[in-house]
């Protein structure tokens, strides 16, 4: 390949990466969520009371587990602290099927961040 033709295929690369940076900055879309994020209330609600018993409800509350577990590393390491605040997090599960329970409209992720703002909070002394 000549010193032209290695020319002409960096100017069609450049040429495609910008306009494809050009095309994502203008957009006005909203951040995808994936998995069991965008699961409704009623489902996690379904999985939280039938955790443990038959291996498929099993299977399906451990998604939701993992799903959370990367939604709190994720936060822990962008915000340098821990956002379960020490709270086991067992009982985060239980605090969003609470949260669930009250909240029936909401996904999972949309519970789940209500519970872990809930434990940013300062607590209030008696």
């Amino acid at each position: 390949m000549g010193y032209a033709s290695g020319m002409k295929l960096r100017t069609k690369l450049v040429l495609i990466l910008a306009l494809s940076v050009a095309g994502t900055l203008g957009a006005e879309e909203k951040p995808q969520v994936w998995g069991y994020g965008v699961k409704g209330c009623e489902d996690y609600l379904s999985s939280w009371k039938a955790r443990g018993g038959e291996e498929r409800a099993g299977a399906d509350f451990i998604g939701y587990e993992e799903w959370l577990a990367g939604l709190v590393t994720g936060l822990t390491l962008a915000s340098g602290e821990d956002v379960l605040r020490t709270q086991p997090f067992e009982e985060a599960l239980g605090r969003i099927a609470q949260h669930c329970e009250k909240n029936i409209r909401d996904d999972f992720l949309t519970a789940g961040l209500a519970v872990l703002r809930g434990l940013s909070k300062p607590r209030r002394s008696p």
